[in-house]
C-alpha cells in the first residue's frame, strides 16, 4: 500500500469519526437539554430504585421523600408500587415522568421478612439544584463542542499531518465522554426520545474508548521521529528558524519591541521562531 493511499484512508477515518461523534452528540445533547428543562418544573424524589433479575430494591433512600414512617432502608425489597407489582419500569412510570409536584405513590416493601407500607410524595426541584443542573448541562454542551471544534479545526488546517490527525481523533474521543455522562433524571423526562439510543451510545463509547489513549501517541510522535512531522528551517517563513521551543532570552542585538511586533508574526508551523530569538 502506497503512502498516499494510507494517508487517504487515515483522512477518511478521521473525518468519519468526527462526523459520527458530532451527529450523535448533537442529537443526545439536544434531547438532554429538553430533559433538564422539563425536569426542572416537575416533581422528583431523591429516592432511587434498582432492579436485579426480578427483584426491585431501594438503591438510595431520603426520609424527606416519605409522608410518614415507616422509612425504608437501602437494600430493602420493594414489593408493590401504586398497587402494582414492583419493577423498575413501574417506578419510572410512577415517579420519574413529568408531573406536578406533590404526587403521592403508595409503596410496600420488605425488610427482614416483615412487610411495611408507606407513601412517597414528590417535591418540587429547589432553585439551588435547578441552577446547578442547568450549569452542568451548559458546561457539558460547551465542552463537547470545544473538543469537536478543536478536532475539526486542527484536521482541516493540516489534514496530511499524522500528529494533527491523532490530535483530532483524541479530541473526538474526549467529546464522546460528554455524550455518555450520567444524568440525574431518566430519559422519559425529555420532550423526545432518541431512536436506537443504546446502539448510538455504544458507538460513541467505542470511539471514546478506542481513541482516548491517543494522548500517549501524541507524546510518542512528539518525542520520536519528530523530524518527519515537524518543520525544518527550509519549511519556515523567511526570517524564521525551526526550534522545539523558544530560547530563554534573545541575543544582545535583538530588535526593539516595536520591530518584534511588526516582524515576528509566527508562521503556520508552531516550531518556527524569529531568527533573532534562535
Amino acid at each position: 500500500m502506497t503512502t498516499s493511499t494510507r494517508n487517504r484512508i487515515a483522512q477518511i477515518v478521521v473525518m468519519a469519526a468526527g462526523i459520527v461523534v458530532l451527529a450523535i452528540g448533537l442529537l443526545i445533547e439536544a434531547r438532554d437539554v429538553t430533559r433538564v428543562a422539563k425536569w426542572s418544573g416537575s416533581g422528583f424524589t431523591l429516592c432511587a430504585a434498582a432492579q436485579s433479575d426480578s427483584i426491585t430494591t431501594f438503591f438510595t433512600v431520603d426520609p424527606n421523600d416519605f409522608v410518614s414512617a415507616p422509612y425504608p432502608q437501602r437494600g430493602d425489597t420493594i414489593l408493590t408500587i401504586a398497587d402494582s407489582a414492583a419493577t423498575l419500569n413501574r417506578w419510572i412510570a410512577s415517579l420519574e415522568v413529568v408531573h406536578t409536584p406533590g404526587r403521592e405513590v403508595k409503596i410496600t416493601f420488605l425488610r427482614k421478612g416483615v412487610e411495611h407500607e408507606t407513601v412517597i410524595r414528590t417535591r418540587p426541584v429547589s432553585a439551588t439544584l435547578r441552577v446547578s443542573v442547568f450549569i452542568l448541562q451548559i458546561l457539558k454542551v460547551l465542552i463537547f463542542l470545544s473538543f469537536v471544534g478543536l478536532g475539526f479545526w486542527a484536521y482541516l488546517k493540516r489534514p496530511d499531518s499524522p500528529p494533527v490527525r491523532v490530535l483530532a481523533l483524541y479530541g473526538f474521543s474526549m467529546a464522546t465522554f460528554m455524550v455518555t455522562t450520567f444524568m440525574p433524571m431518566y430519559a422519559v423526562m425529555a420532550a423526545f426520545q432518541v431512536p436506537l439510543e443504546g446502539r448510538l451510545l455504544g458507538i460513541a463509547a467505542s470511539i471514546g474508548v478506542f481513541f482516548s489513549g491517543f494522548w500517549l501517541l501524541l507524546q510518542m510522535l512528539r518525542s520520536s521521529g519528530a523530524d518527519r512531522f515537524w518543520p525544518t528551517d527550509s519549511a519556515c517563513s523567511p526570517g524564521f528558524s525551526s526550534s522545539a521551543s523558544p530560547p530563554a532570552r534573545p541575543c544582545s542585538n535583538s530588535p526593539t519591541t516595536s520591530a518584534f511586533a511588526s516582524s515576528s508574526t509566527p508562521s503556520p508551523c508552531c516550531r518556527c521562531w524569529p531568527d533573532w530569538l534562535c
